[in-house]
C-alpha cells in the first residue's frame, strides 16, 4: 500500500480540458483515469488537495472508476463532493481543511500556508492550488498539472 499526494484534477471542467489540449472534457476526464489507475492501486491511498471536480456528474463518474481510497480536503470548487455516493459510503472520505499527516511529518491543506504546525521541526507542508512566487522552504504545490498528472 502506498500514499499518493495530489490535487486540481478538475474532472469535468470545460475550460481545464481545453487548457490542457484535450479535445473534450470526456477525452480529458477518461486520460486522466488512465493516467491515475496507471500509477495508483486499489489498496493505495491518495490525498487529494482540492478542486477535484466541476459538477456531480463528473464527480460521480471519476470515483466510480478511480483506483484507491481518496481522502478530500475541499478546494474552491468541491461542492460536488457533499453530495458524492462514494463519499457518504465512507469508500472515500472528506477529510479537515487542516490534515497532519505523522507518520509522514506532512501537513495537507487547498491554502498554502506560511506557517504550518510543525515548519520549525521540518515538517514539510503539501499544498494544492496555484503555484506561489514567493516559495519558502518546506512548502510544496502538488498540483496535477506540475508532474503531468
Amino acid at each position: 500500500m502506498s500514499i499518493f499526494v495530489t490535487s486540481d484534477y478538475q474532472f469535468g471542467r470545460t475550460l481545464a480540458a481545453a487548457n490542457r489540449g484535450f479535445a473534450s472534457v470526456e477525452e480529458m476526464n477518461d486520460n486522466l483515469i488512465d493516467i491515475w489507475n496507471s500509477k495508483i492501486t486499489k489498496n493505495d491511498t491518495v490525498y487529494h488537495l482540492g478542486n477535484f471536480a466541476w459538477d456531480s456528474v463528473a464527480c460521480e463518474y471519476a470515483t466510480a472508476y478511480l483506483n484507491g481510497k481518496i481522502m478530500f480536503i475541499r478546494g474552491k470548487y468541491d461542492f460536488p463532493l457533499t453530495t458524492n455516493s462514494l463519499v457518504l459510503t465512507k469508500r472515500h472520505e472528506i477529510i479537515p481543511d487542516l490534515t497532519y499527516l505523522e507518520a509522514e511529518a506532512a501537513v495537507l491543506s487547498y491554502w498554502p500556508l506560511e506557517n504550518w504546525p510543525g515548519k520549525v521541526d521540518e515538517s514539510l507542508h503539501l499544498y494544492g492550488g496555484e503555484t506561489l512566487e514567493h516559495q519558502i522552504s518546506g512548502r510544496f504545490n502538488v498540483n496535477c498539472e506540475k508532474r503531468s498528472y
